[in-house]
């Protein structure tokens, strides 16, 4: 027999209720019984051994138990022991551990809770008593009360200033005596919304208990998409069951393709595609093709040719600035030439880039403030600037409003209101009368930055904006409004250094999956120039696709009040 110390001895003997009450024995009931029932539950290895000493113990000793027979007790106990190795090394085993520290804090919180209700209830009985206790004082203290304003008046009945003056003295008694007995008790309650436990799936607001009695898998707040169960990351992406195919730089998507397998990921990557194909790519070729920017376009790809010397690559940028400022036409029409102003705008602006010496493409030492004043803004916001009745792009430092919605959703009545997230830029739609938050801009820090982790931290941001951007898009939206050809969409656009992508989500099988579908990098160079036509081809068609998606948008009737709707998580805090 293994030989206890005194901790194990005391250990086995707070455990020996489990075999006392159950007629079959496992390791994983007995490791859950022993999580809920137990306090000092402990270490995997601990664990074990308690229960495998007692089964020695019950072997040796069936009379501990009062509800089983010595003989059965003695062969239930010999029978687990034989099964303990294999037992301990079973499937059922590994998930329990796995999902431990799930459990352990759903049952403090859960037991907080059991705390915060009983001091209530203590206080609502302790109220009612006291309610009760002034109600029988009152009525036991008023005869004797008036007994006394009747003598008093008999007293001083012969002089009426007296009596005024004791009839004033008599209520400046009797009042305090009663106020003091009839002020009600404050009760002050205890606020358990910061301990209060949200299920992702409906979020209502709720203070009634969790049941421990039911069992612990019931409990632990697993993920609704199967592949991402006892999957857990730091930035909490998977809570949003979001799919990031996009960067395999990013902690979150490196995790995700180790943890699935290769046709597991081809299968969601290809549901994206087809999301994609639903976007009639052709329509949006047609559209390019048919505007005056492909010519200007190719008018500015000929002066560049004329200008950079195919044998030494030099560049005359003079020349260059000399073609790209000729004026477009006569009369400016804002709505038919202002795109063309825009074109002219940015390659003179990349121009006079590498004219000066402390440009935001040329100074290492610049802020991220000028890179997006100098290049970013002018080349993604500007172009809006002719259909802003529909939609428009906000830079700065914009609150994300439906990310304020969502960190509000359980606030409590006295608590300070929460703060949305801050993007560098965010698109907006104008979806019958109104704003809707449709793709968001994050910049990350200047042309020259190369960390890595600065990259992911802002990629974790947009990819929480994009999910609760179309998460409150289907919510305020029928299914049987929305035409089978039609994909509910939100997008984003990540800047890191000089790369620019070009990033969308489609809602499919319930999971938010994102990937990119355009990207480019900012010329530095003269030789590089000819590159510049590709840059304003992809963001003309990205706003050619945002136009296209603004119509079949207004088409659909939009709910005032948004409809129950599943799957929104309880948000993180606030970040910068």
């Amino acid at each position: 027999m293994t030989k206890l110390t005194t901790q194990e001895s005391e250990y086995w003997t707070l455990r020996l209720p489990y075999f006392e009450n159950n007629k079959t024995w496992s390791l994983v009931d007995f490791l859950q019984w022993s999580i809920v029932f137990v306090n000092d539950f402990g270490k995997k290895e601990s664990e074990h051994r308690t229960y495998k000493i007692c089964l020695e113990r019950l072997a040796e000793s069936p009379e501990l138990l009062k509800s089983h027979n010595n003989k059965s007790a003695r062969e239930l106990a010999l029978r687990c022991l034989e099964s303990y190795e294999n037992e301990k090394k079973s499937s059922g085993i590994g998930n329990f551990w796995k999902t431990k520290s799930s459990v352990m804090k759903t049952l403090k919180r859960a037991s907080t809770l059991n705390s915060l209700n009983l001091i209530n209830r203590m206080l609502d009985l302790h109220s009612d008593y006291n309610d009760a206790l002034t109600n029988t004082t009152r009525e036991n203290i008023e005869p004797a009360l008036r007994q006394k304003r009747t003598k008093n008046k008999a007293e001083f009945d012969t002089d009426s200033s007296n009596t005024i003056l004791d009839d004033d003295n008599e209520e400046n008694f009797e009042e305090p005596e009663m106020e003091e007995l009839t002020s009600p008790h404050k009760r002050k309650r205890v606020d358990s919304s910061e301990e209060r436990i949200c299920s992702p799936d409906n979020q209502e607001q709720s203070s009634e208990l969790p049941q421990l009695e039911v069992d612990l898998l019931d409990i632990i707040q697993a993920p609704k998409i199967e592949v991402l169960k006892e999957f857990e990351t730091k930035s909490r992406l998977e809570k949003y069951n979001i799919f990031c195919l996009f960067d395999v730089e990013f902690h979150y998507t490196n995790q995700l393709f180790a943890k699935l397998s290769t046709d597991q990921m081809n299968t969601i990557k290809s549901k994206w595609t087809m999301a994609e194909e639903s976007i009639n790519k052709n329509e949006i070729e047609e559209c390019w093709n048919a505007c005056l920017l492909k010519k200007l376009v190719g008018d500015y790809h000929e002066v560049i040719k004329g200008n950079v010397n195919e044998d030494t690559f030099y560049t005359d940028l003079d020349s260059l600035m000399t073609g790209f400022t000729k004026q477009q036409f006569d009369k400016y029409e804002h709505q038919k030439n202002y795109e063309l102003f825009w074109c002219q705008d940015f390659y003179t602006r990349l121009t006079l880039q590498l004219l000066r010496k402390h440009s935001a493409l040329l100074d290492s030492s610049t802020s991220e403030y000028q890179y997006r004043d100098e290049i970013i803004n002018p080349l993604l916001a500007s172009i809006f600037f002719d259909v802003e009745n529909a939609l428009w792009f906000k830079t700065g430092e914009i609150e994300n409003k439906t990310r304020k919605r969502q960190r509000n959703f359980l606030k409590q009545e006295k608590e300070r209101e929460k703060l949305g997230d801050k993007h560098d830029g965010i698109l907006y739609m104008n979806i019958q009368g109104t704003p809707v938050e449709i793709g968001f801009l994050e910049v990350v820090g200047n042309a020259f930055n190369t960390i890595i982790s600065d990259k992911n931290d802002d990629l974790e941001k947009i990819l929480k904006a994009m999910m609760i951007s179309l998460w409150y898009q289907y919510a305020h939206q029928s299914e049987e409004n929305i035409p089978e050809n039609t994909k509910l969409q939100s997008y984003a656009i990540l800047v890191f250094g000089r790369e620019f992508h070009f990033l969308s989500m489609h809602f499919i099988d319930d999971m938010y999956i994102v990937d990119e579908f355009d990207a480019f990098i900012i010329p530095v160079s003269g030789v590089d120039f000819s590159q510049i036509g590709n840059i304003v081809e992809i963001v003309k068609k990205f706003k050619i696709r945002l136009i296209k998606y603004y119509r079949q948008l207004i088409q659909m009737q939009r709910k005032v009040t948004r409809l129950p709707r599943p799957g929104l998580p309880k948000a993180s805090p606030y970040q910068v």
